[in-house]
């Protein structure tokens, strides 16, 4: 379970993945923020060969420190 406020994310290896979220909340999302997935100060090795492929909403993503 990952706590309340925490950012998550995850890598898939299938080529059409579901995933589904428990809330404790109705979703606001205009109060919603997405990381950027490949931002470099968090250094994440997401072992991606090629091109990665990114929804719309993460292409969006602002660097953790801005958020």
């Amino acid at each position: 379970m990952i706590p309340r406020g925490f950012a998550h994310g995850f890598r898939s290896c299938q080529r059409r993945p579901r995933s589904s979220y428990k809330g404790n909340r109705f979703l606001c999302a205009e109060h919603e923020r997405t990381v950027a997935w490949n931002d470099p100060a968090l250094n994440i090795d997401w072992h991606v060969d090629g091109a990665a492929i990114v929804s719309a909403k993460d292409q969006i993503g602002v660097p953790f420190e801005a958020g």
